[in-house]
């Protein structure tokens, strides 16, 4: 790094261990759009995946492919989704989760399911909210 960066001067960071991701967001809204199919998403998370270590091998460097927090982000896509493909793009909001803390008729057995289904496909972080509105009893 030529003495440019203090955290390299210094040891804490180092090349070597350095990765990059591609972050990913949106499944529910693919899967809602396509007839529920979530056959559909399991392919593309393949695909992604699948690209992410094709391009890790040719440029000699970690890639993992993970869902993204999305606060920032979610709404700006969806914006720009709009500006693009004007009444195509649906959405104002994109979420960061198979299946987003706002949509009802899920069980959190059907959510942990799902999450675990899908999880698995992507090799960087994950996120998943589990909201449970009564007390827990032993049951």
């Amino acid at each position: 790094m030529q003495g440019h960066h203090e955290y390299f001067n210094i040891g804490w960071l180092n090349l070597d261990r350095m990765f990059s991701t591609i972050g990913i967001m949106g499944y529910w809204e693919v899967v809602n759009s396509n007839d529920n199919d979530w056959d559909l998403l399991a392919d593309i998370l393949k695909a992604i995946s699948k690209k992410a270590k094709e391009y890790s091998e040719r440029f000699r460097m970690p890639i993992n492919v993970e869902q993204i927090p999305g606060e920032s982000m979610s709404h700006k896509l969806a914006k720009a989704d709009k500006l693009l493909y004007g009444a195509l793009a649906e959405y104002d909001l994109y979420s960061n989760q198979f299946i987003p803390m706002w949509e009802k008729g899920f069980t959190i057995w059907e959510r942990i399911k799902i999450d675990g289904r899908f999880n698995k496909l992507v090799t960087g972080g994950g996120i998943v909210h589990i909201q449970i509105n009564n007390h827990i009893t032993p049951s």
